[in-house]
């Protein structure tokens, strides 16, 4: 891929210098270079975002029970939008592979990649068949079908994600609990591991306010809520602290007792999403820490708050 980047590079360098020009003609070759140096990069970026190593799920049929599941890999070599691939299937829980020898394309501008096989390389047959893959980069997921040979449509479901781990011609795992984790990340909207370290990075905690008196979450706040949410589903070694706060009205006994329920209204909530309350700490401050003047109904306002923190 670099040569051949190389050598479009320098012919067009040279019909830019070598030839006699005027200053407007010089101007469009020099565009047109940009746009060439441009259109070399966007293409390197997704041939290296897609060559490697993916593991996933694939599931044969999504209307029928009990499901027919199994393991997946695909290893990728992605070359000026030409993709050739091996792909292995492990039935699930079973000392069984397959190994696919794949070519097809990758369609950079809509994210797609088609493939089909052309022979078995090893292992248990699947017969000829196509994958029709799609990118989101919101998530990390190569998602589509696999279609047997003879199909116009399928009912199955693949998804993969990128992985750094070493392609092997044998059996890959000796257990696959993994999948069934992934199956859960994808059902709950968690992203791709590489995604959801980036989202962790990301994250900004924001307090969340309550009405005066009150320990009740506004339904503003649900959507922010489930983004926490989220984040804990998507790393399960992260623990949340919440802590409670008041305004300044009220007596101190009261205002710590109200800024606690205020606190374990947001443990009920995370609860009721499927957070266990062991992941979960809450403090309770009253009204000691106040981040504005309780002189104003404004600073009163921003003062009956929860906050958040990983730990």
């Amino acid at each position: 891929m670099k040569q051949i980047s190389e050598k479009i590079v320098l012919h067009v360098l040279r019909n830019i210098f070598c030839l006699k020009s005027n200053t407007t003609d010089m101007v469009h070759r020099l565009t047109f270079l940009v746009l060439i140096v441009n259109i070399l990069r966007f293409t390197t970026f997704h041939a290296q975002k897609f060559s490697g190593t993916w593991q996933g799920f694939y599931q044969e049929d999504t209307t029928i029970s009990p499901e027919k599941m199994n393991a997946i890999y695909l290893n990728l070599n992605v070359i000026n939008g030409l993709a050739d691939a091996k792909c292995k299937i492990e039935p699930y829980q079973k000392n069984e592979f397959g190994v696919y020898l794949l070519n097809g394309q990758v369609e950079i501008n809509s994210m797609k990649l088609n493939f089909s096989n052309k022979n078995k390389e090893v292992g248990v047959t699947q017969g000829e068949f196509s994958l029709q893959l799609i990118y989101n980069p919101t998530n990390g997921y190569l998602s589509g079908q696999l279609i047997k040979k003879g199909q116009t449509s399928s009912f199955s479901k693949v998804v993969l994600y990128k992985q750094g781990i070493e392609w092997k011609e044998t059996h890959q795992e000796t257990s696959h609990v993994w999948v069934d984790r992934l199956r859960k990340d994808v059902k709950n909207g968690v992203s791709s591991p590489s995604v959801r370290k980036e989202e962790l990075k990301s994250f900004v905690f924001q307090p969340v306010y309550f009405d005066y008196d009150q320990f009740a979450i506004r339904k503003e706040f649900t959507t922010y809520l489930l983004e926490i949410v989220k984040m804990l589903n998507s790393h399960s070694d992260l623990r949340l602290r919440i802590t409670g706060h008041t305004d300044g009205d009220g007596s101190n006994a009261y205002n710590l007792t109200l800024s606690k329920n205020r606190a374990k209204s947001l443990i009920e909530f995370f609860n009721t999403c499927g957070i266990e309350k062991s992941r979960i700490v809450i403090d309770f401050k009253g009204e000691s820490n106040p981040v504005d003047s309780n002189d104003s109904e404004e600073g009163k306002q921003r003062n009956r708050r929860v906050d958040f923190e990983f730990i």
